[in-house]
């Protein structure tokens, strides 16, 4: 076989392999297999776009045409191969200074170094550099731009400060997400005034506007077609109205300090022009459609909120349609009342939801912590679920009583104590506890049901009103 046939026939394989990577990429968060090799810092690098379309895809067309090169002209190779490590020099650096490094990326990193090897032309080199570095100034200055990935300098305050970070503190990040979530309820209700406020104006605007277009397809006015089509005589108030106004009203109407006569002409002017207003306005949004009116303003919703559970016991399948992230702690009094309910729910639903269950064990609970790692040591023996129900219902969690549900579970107890003592889930342990106060999570029990955060131990009927609603919406 030539050199250059040989050539071609590794560029292929080469095409091939990146294709492969590249699609793998796109469908990790699809198959459970590939999620569960794919740590956060994957689905972190995943959302990443060039040119508002997903890394994964540019990489699947890439190889595509690297492959194409390959079979039909591999002579065009070497002027595809240095723009492409141009950009995935970029890609690399913009994954190390995230912090997050991803399995499908530093793969695909080093198929595209292969690729170079292949393509390099000893007379073409000063081209190929020229090539891969301004394409590394390109990727560097558009990747994060596009994706907001890096506060700019511009945007950064006295002292450097990050996009999305309020504090830090040693090497403790304190998150505006974090803050957002302590305050959510307050700061959803300001949403929700400030959301009402231009509702209201908007209202006005689109109504003036509506008028404005009709009288003018009328031939009038707005005033002479209001004052033709909704005369004041037409709305005028029966006396039992204003005699039920009146009483409705009486706390109100105590402050009125006019003559007595002058009060009953009063509340008919009032609820004369109220019934006029209503009219004029119902029939301004009846005609809405014929103008083409279309309102984009949206109703302030609670933040969606995502939690790295690797590593975390669940139930149901990677893929539910649902899924419902517990933080507990086996001492709060409240967990444990909610346990009850978390197992009439699990009943109820069984493999139409995924459950996943993220320690927190609160610092004043003596126990709380240990139990949490026993419940860990007894999985290891495949028996967590059953284990976390004896913790959560029995009376006592000191080591000698946690050893003793083990072996109530026919559990090793020798192998169990070892895993205590040893602290073998300390770490795992904590590690759920950073990530669920990361997202703002701060006390028990709390649940994240699709995103959605629930503070406190939600009733059974608000468990499954929820849950129904994000099923129905999955049909």
């Amino acid at each position: 076989m030539s050199d250059h046939r040989q050539r071609s026939l590794l560029l292929l394989i080469v095409g091939i392999a990146g294709l492969l990577v590249s699609l793998l990429a796109g469908a990790a968060e699809h198959i459970s297999f590939l999620k569960s090799l794919c740590t956060s810092a994957c689905r972190d690098t995943a959302e990443i776009s060039l040119l508002y379309a997903p890394v994964w895809f540019w990489g699947a067309l890439f190889w595509g045409a690297v492959a194409f090169t390959a079979l039909f002209n591999s002579n065009l190779t070497p002027w595809i191969a240095a723009p492409a490590f141009g950009v995935e020099a970029a890609l690399v650096w913009i994954m190390v200074r995230m912090g997050a490094p991803c399995m499908f990326c530093i793969v695909n990193a080093a198929i595209v170094v292969i690729l170079l090897a292949l393509a390099f032309r000893k007379k073409l080199f000063w081209q190929q550099l020229a090539l891969a570095l301004l394409f590394v100034m390109i990727g560097t200055a558009w990747i994060p731009y596009e994706n907001k990935l890096f506060a700019s300098t511009a945007l950064k305050g006295e002292g450097g400060a990050e996009s999305g970070v309020a504090a830090r503190i040693g090497d403790e990040v304190i998150t505006d997400q974090r803050l957002e979530v302590m305050v959510g309820s307050r700061l959803l209700d300001l949403k929700k005034e400030v959301y009402r406020l231009k509702t209201e104006k908007l209202d006005q605007l689109l109504i003036e506007y509506v008028l404005q277009k009709e009288s003018k397809e009328k031939g009038q006015s707005p005033e002479q077609f209001l004052e033709e089509n909704f005369p004041f005589a037409k709305f005028s108030p029966t006396e039992q109205e204003i005699d039920k106004s009146i009483q409705d009203n009486q706390e109100r109407l105590r402050e009125y300090q006019g003559p007595p006569e002058e009060l009953r002409p009063r509340v008919r002017s009032f609820l004369e022009q109220q019934k006029r207003v209503q009219a004029i306005n119902a029939y301004a949004h009846a005609l809405g459609p014929k103008y083409g009116l279309k309102v984009y303003l949206q109703v302030p919703q609670p933040a969606k909120l995502k939690v790295d559970t690797n590593g975390a016991p669940s139930q149901g399948p990677a893929d539910a349609a649902v899924t419902v992230i517990e933080f507990s702690d086996y001492e709060c009094p409240a967990c444990r009342g909610t346990h009850e309910t978390v197992q009439k729910v699990k009943k109820t639903y069984g493999n139409q939801i995924r459950w996943v269950f993220m320690d927190y064990p609160l610092r004043r609970h003596k126990f709380a912590q240990k139990a949490a790692e026993a419940a860990h040591c007894a999985g290891d023996q495949g028996k967590f679920w059953e284990y976390q129900d004896l913790a959560f219902t029995r009376e006592k969690l000191d080591t000698d009583s946690l050893v003793q549900y083990a072996r109530e579970l026919g559990l090793s107890t020798d192998t169990f104590r070892g895993c205590l003592d040893k602290d073998k889930h300390k770490e795992m342990v904590e590690k759920m506890v950073k990530a669920a106060s990361e997202v703002g999570v701060d006390r028990t029990p709390s649940f994240l049901i699709n995103g959605d955060l629930f503070i406190g131990g939600p009733a059974y009927e608000k468990f499954k009103a929820v849950i129904d609603a994000d099923l129905k919406k999955k049909d």
